[in-house]
């Protein structure tokens, strides 16, 4: 009977926790844009001059912080654009999950970035103080 019972919390365990995975959503440029106005940041959009690859090309300047919002032409071109530059770059932290990256470096400064289906953003500081900013914006972005 406690082989039963062990059995089965093993298996409610497991449940549980495949419960927990998040599960982002890409955001618009339109959304991206509008939060970081709101939020004091100097936006501007550019021609995709970053990488051949790209539909959509983002920058918003604040005080401390810059951000970078990219649209790849398609999901595979966005996970080999973080791929190739962050997976085994000294200093960085590489986690891929089951529909997102996250790529964090708190070395020199602060920097942070989110891959979502084809949508790639990031933020960098020279100051580890920003990390609270930075973090509140992505959250404020659904991430």
């Amino acid at each position: 009977m406690k082989k039963i019972f062990k059995g089965l919390f093993i298996f409610l365990f497991l449940v549980l926790l495949s419960g927990c995975a998040k599960d982002y959503k890409a955001i618009t440029s339109t959304k991206f844009i509008e939060t970081l106005k709101n939020e004091g940041y100097l936006v501007n959009t550019h021609t995709p001059i970053y990488d051949s690859n790209t539909e959509e090309s983002i920058s918003a300047s604040g005080k401390n912080t810059q951000f970078l919002f990219f649209v790849y032409d398609s999901e595979k071109d966005a996970k080999k654009y973080v791929a190739n530059t962050y997976k085994k770059a000294e200093g960085y932290s590489y986690k891929e999950y089951d529909n997102y990256i996250i790529v964090k470096n708190t070395k020199n400064g602060y920097f942070y970035l989110v891959q979502v289906d084809k949508t790639v953003i990031s933020a960098n500081s020279d100051l580890k103080s920003s990390k609270k900013e930075i973090n509140n914006i992505f959250k404020k972005l659904g991430y």
